[in-house]
């Protein structure tokens, strides 16, 4: 009886506390050694496209910040520079008199 219960009503008990199977499957670790990038980056003609990060560099949590609020403020003065549909005319051109 306590087999049964072992190996059939447990394994469900378990897996959801959290204490199941480890996965034993090996992490993909991109070979730096070569230079290329992986061919999943690439269509079939060749062509890239999807973008690599590689190269990319983290931000820390003040430049993430300061570029956040740089973002900001050009979004806040895009919006304000915009010209209303009242000022502009049917074409999008400017109505009235150029200066």
């Amino acid at each position: 009886m306590r087999a049964h219960l072992e190996e059939v009503h447990m394994p469900p008990i378990v897996w959801q506390a959290g204490e199941g199977p480890v996965i034993t499957a090996k992490k993909y670790i991109v070979d730096d050694a070569t230079g290329e990038l992986p061919r999943y980056l690439f269509d079939k003609t060749g062509v890239q496209v999807t973008p690599s990060v590689r190269d990319q560099q983290l931000e820390d949590i003040p430049t993430y910040r300061a570029n956040r609020k740089k973002l900001r403020m050009l979004l806040l003065l895009r919006d304000q520079n915009l010209t209303s549909e009242v000022e502009s005319g049917e074409d999008g051109e400017l109505e009235g008199p150029v200066a």
